[in-house]
């Protein structure tokens, strides 16, 4: 007790005390806890009284919140001042509106997943030749924006992440050109590295008469391609972005080889951010043009078209269904943004497929 009271003064009280646990024995062999009264704080006559918090309100769980009412009067006058029609701050709004259509078409691509960059390179083109922007003139400007091309090199090499449809797509750009009266191309999977990779294209190559092949190595890959001019359609599934393992380091030879046209396969089903970041991925390979698949799968299209402006690749196939070879074309770039702007709210319409974006 002469302890506590010099360390809380006389009036120092004994709550209580009792031998320590086992787990506290080596502090000592007693626990004991004092209490001590604390003085009041004499405030000055003249001084302001501290200002009272609001009226507490009853809250379901039985614990009262204080300044619930106030941040609850805080929000609605901030709610109050974003409403376009409310009072000053839809004076406000009004007067931030650009008369030449811009804000019209912003909304408009913004909800179609465009960056709002591109909407805004949109924007300028389109503004530069009229004071305001007609829908026409918008079509006009994206479509200008896309590289036109054709991939008309004798080697095709389907790259992309899994299942992207890269070996239906090669299925199917074999199976038109047989129903061209061609010869059917030589068809070569890269997957040999995984059970039962490959096994759908060599199937299909059983199925049609088709030469099929599944090197292991790069040396096995150069020594099949210099047996034959035929034209070939190779199927990456088994490469990976970071060029890892056997596949990896065929894809990478590939992409080096003189005549080769590698086509980055993606699915049409993915946000323009993802569609960015994996372009990006495998730029290393130097890809040149674009092919989406489950076109038929997603109402919303401006990722095909933002992600083939960002790249500056053209798109050479599509694919808006399973049927081999029916569903494969090879888009106009006026038909890409008649598909994007196709529906006048894509986020209410129903799916459609590339055919309703075709000019007629």
């Amino acid at each position: 007790m002469a302890a506590a009271s010099k360390e809380l003064g006389e009036d120092a009280l004994l709550v209580y005390a009792r031998e320590a646990t086992p787990e506290t024995r080596y502090l000592g062999r007693h626990e004991v806890v004092f209490a001590a009264g604390v003085e009041e704080e004499t405030v000055p006559a003249s001084s302001p009284a501290p200002p009272r918090a609001p009226a507490a309100s009853p809250s379901p769980t039985g614990v009262t919140h204080p300044w619930i009412p106030m941040v609850r009067e805080q929000l609605g006058r901030i709610g109050a001042d974003l409403r376009p029609d409310a009072g000053r701050g839809g004076e406000q709004h009004a007067a931030g509106r650009r008369e030449d259509g811009s804000d019209k078409v912003l909304s408009q691509l913004t909800v179609r997943d465009i960056p709002e960059l591109l909407i805004q390179a949109v924007i300028g083109r389109a503004t530069t030749a009229a004071p305001s922007i007609a829908p026409e003139s918008v079509a006009f400007v994206m479509t200008q924006m896309l590289a036109p091309g054709a991939c008309g090199r004798t080697m095709l090499v389907l790259l992309g992440p899994p299942g992207a449809g890269k070996t239906l797509f090669a299925m199917k750009l074999a199976s038109r050109r047989m129903s061209e009266d061609e010869p059917p191309p030589r068809l070569a999977s890269l997957d040999a590295g995984r059970i039962g990779g490959g096994h759908r294209l060599r199937r299909f190559a059983e199925i049609t008469g088709a030469e099929f092949a599944m090197p292991t190595n790069v040396t096995q890959l150069s020594d099949w391609l210099q047996q034959s001019v035929t034209p070939a359609i190779i199927d990456a599934s088994g490469a990976t972005d970071d060029a890892s393992g056997s596949a990896g380091e065929m894809l990478e030879w590939l992409s080096k080889q003189p005549g080769v046209c590698p086509v980055l396969t993606l699915s049409a089903c993915m946000r323009t951010a993802d569609l960015m970041r994996v372009a990006n991925r495998y730029g290393r390979f130097q890809y040149s043009g674009l092919a989406f698949s489950r076109l038929d799968e997603t109402h919303i299209h401006g990722p095909v078209w933002a992600l083939a402006v960002h790249t500056g690749k053209p798109v050479l196939f599509v694919s808006d269904g399973r049927r081999i070879p029916e569903d494969l074309s090879e888009p106009t770039p006026e038909q890409i943004v008649r598909l994007v702007l196709s529906s006048e709210n894509p986020t209410q319409a129903p799916p459609r497929s590339f055919a309703a974006g075709r000019a007629g």
